[in-house]
């Protein structure tokens, strides 16, 4: 009787801490989405107003360039704990639990959101290198 005890006892820690990480994961994808909605809007309204005011695009820098530095910076961190938190995730379903089909499925729906915006970030990266601008415009304000 004991030693089912302390089976019932470890399954529900380990759902327990299975629900924290997808908790967690759900909360830093959330943050990430939101601060690339942001960013996106501070690209095309600074875009928007370089090309009102005839300014080059290289010549970004001040304020802006500030902002747009703190912003990435606070990105590639959300993206480096979303990372981390998919790795926690595969972690637990590795160290030999009873996977259920719905944790597979949060742990590969999570590890795609990351792999998605990390392209994302990229593309976006990669595209500015070419232009020569700070930052970049925006996810789904490409310009180009």
């Amino acid at each position: 009787f004991q030693t089912m005890k302390m089976a019932v006892k470890t399954q529900a820690g380990t759902a327990a801490k299975w629900d924290e990480m997808r908790k967690e994961a759900s909360r830093v994808e959330n943050d990430l989405y939101l601060k690339l909605v942001s960013f996106s809007k501070l690209g095309a309204s600074y875009s928007q107003h370089d090309s009102l005011a005839g300014v080059q695009d290289n010549e970004a820098g001040g304020s802006s360039g500030h902002v747009f530095d703190t912003m990435s910076l606070e990105i590639e961190q959300l993206l480096a704990k979303l990372t981390e938190v998919n790795d926690a995730m595969q972690g637990h379903i590795d160290s030999g639990i009873e996977a259920t089909p719905t944790m597979l499925h949060v742990a590969a729906a999570s590890r795609y959101i990351e792999k998605l915006l990390a392209g994302v970030l990229e593309d976006e990266g990669q595209h500015q290198a070419v232009q020569g601008q700070r930052g970049f415009v925006g996810i789904g304000a490409k310009g180009y």
